[in-house]
């Protein structure tokens, strides 16, 4: 209790002190949203420890710590320009895909043994990799953040700059191996090329509003893989019935367990108690990042995080594109809906309760929205550079 109290009382402080080197900036525009969550947290906390659900203590801790690293992050922004801050996380992914590498390479175990390659038609080289950074899903977000970079952001790289960043996409995917990476990758892909062609705020909604739901979008074209056995020639024979429709069965079970105990889901589930009532006793992972916080934080306080951590900062940001487009997109602006897609996406395969790279993303969304567009401490947040 005294933790998660310290944890509360760092978060709002940085927030509230923390800011531009030149003056202290009391109440940033964002504070609100953090001054929120962190009160809705306390909730989540008070419950946990009037259930004596201790086990739970450290996912609690988690929601405050992410908080605290997206505030960080909105700090640094005042600072910062976005490319520059971008070309130190695209570095830090290059040491990660460098070691994601060596452990696909020699089978040493670091974080999680190493798994057999994946057969994705052709057998691969390499191991696939396991822990690197926590799991496939947060290599998802990490690899729609630099792809997204790289992209956007092309004619302000150098060559070294642009060859590391793809190199590091390409090394995560071949090393992860993963579905989820896959369909960040081409979902970053076709954002990317739809927003060169022009865009406005309906088709940045209809973006990001799709790549927010690709787990349904995904089951309703996959009876049709599963009949013409294309989906097993890609991911494995089985695998389809073991681990992608094994998927889908969770988030419907999680569905049809808010709508059967609607007084409970007002609550919410511990992680040991989902264990219980998980549908066909599969596993404790819902595999879905917007699924899993309705369950275990209570459907007002999960549909408050995904309001505040996308929904409002987003719309805010897609209302300045009418008067922003003049020209083209802000490059900043145009990273963000881009990047959204590929990270909303990852999330709908990805449980992510706690993800460093998530709250990168969020941060960076608070930045966006919340940072005044029209004084001079946008410049470090969003610069005039167009397509």
């Amino acid at each position: 209790m005294v933790y998660i109290a310290a944890l509360i009382a760092v978060t709002l402080t940085s927030t509230v002190f923390a800011a531009d080197y030149k003056r202290i900036v009391l109440f940033p525009g964002y504070f609100h949203l953090i001054a929120i969550l962190a009160f809705a947290y306390s909730l989540y906390a008070a419950r946990v420890l009037f259930t004596q659900e201790y086990s739970e203590l450290s996912h609690v801790a988690s929601r405050f710590v992410l908080l605290l690293i997206a505030a960080s992050f909105c700090h640094i922004l005042r600072n910062v320009s976005l490319q520059k801050a971008l070309n130190w996380y695209a570095l830090g992914a290059a040491l990660l895909a460098c070691l994601a590498v060596f452990i696909a390479l020699t089978g040493l175990t670091i974080f999680e043994a190493p798994r057999p390659s994946r057969d994705l038609g052709v057998t691969l080289p390499l191991m696939k990799t396991a822990g690197v950074p926590r799991s496939f899903g947060e290599q998802g977000i990490v690899v729609a953040i630099v792809l997204s970079y790289v992209l956007v952001f092309w004619s302000n790289l150098s060559r070294t700059k642009r060859g590391l960043a793809i190199a590091t996409v390409v090394s995560l995917q071949l090393t992860g191996q993963s579905r989820n990476m896959i369909l960040s990758m081409v979902i970053v892909v076709v954002a990317w090329i739809l927003v060169r062609k022009g865009t406005n705020a309906i088709v940045a909604s209809v973006l990001l509003a799709g790549s927010s739901v690709s787990t349904f979008l995904v089951e309703q074209v996959y009876p049709s893989l599963a009949d013409t056995g294309l989906g097993s020639s890609i991911v494995g024979e089985g695998v389809l019935e073991s681990n992608v429709t094994a998927r889908f069965q969770l988030v419907q079970g999680a569905m049809k367990l808010i709508t059967e105990q609607p007084a409970k889901s007002l609550i919410g589930w511990s992680h040991s108690e989902w264990l219980v009532v998980a549908p066909f006793g599969l596993e404790n992972n819902i595999h879905n990042h917007f699924i899993a916080l309705l369950i275990y934080l209570g459907l007002p306080i999960g549909i408050l995080t995904i309001a505040l951590f996308f929904v409002v900062p987003l719309l805010k940001i897609l209302g300045s594109i009418g008067s922003d487009s003049v020209g083209g997109l802000n490059k900043n602006t145009t990273f963000v809906i881009v990047c959204g897609c590929g990270v909303l996406s990852s999330l709908n395969f990805y449980e992510g309760f706690f993800s460093i790279s998530l709250a990168v993303y969020v941060g960076l969304v608070w930045s966006m929205a919340y940072i005044d567009i029209s004084k001079t401490s946008r410049e470090y947040a969003v610069s005039d550079t167009r397509y």
